[in-house]
């Protein structure tokens, strides 16, 4: 999973987490840390705490704003940090989908 990860394979990486049937918890934490909002959170559960330690480029640092967006929307669950990772890639129509079929 770290290889996905620091590959930024992330359909690859979140598909073998539900395979594996990872825990909400640290599948939200994986969100976090793949869309490069680790500094907004404090990991669930000590092995995930262990595996932030490594050395891993995320999507927002790559400029892949709509990508982070997804995941943080899909895995994380946290529609806000979605809403700011699409509106910082100008994806304003995605953003504005999101927000208005939540908020519906």
């Amino acid at each position: 999973m770290m290889a996905y990860e620091k590959a930024l394979e992330w359909q690859e990486l979140f598909e073998l987490a539900v395979l594996e049937e990872m825990p909400e918890d640290d599948l939200a934490d994986l969100g976090y840390r793949v869309a490069g909002m680790s500094r907004f959170y404090q990991p669930a559960h000590a092995q995930v705490g262990l595996m932030l330690t490594t050395a891993v480029e995320d999507l927002s640092s790559k400029k892949r704003y709509t990508e982070a967006g997804r995941v943080l929307l899909d895995y994380s669950k946290d529609v806000r940090e979605a809403i700011i990772a699409l509106v910082s890639g100008n994806a304003f129509s995605e953003a504005r989908r999101i927000v208005c079929t939540i908020f519906n």
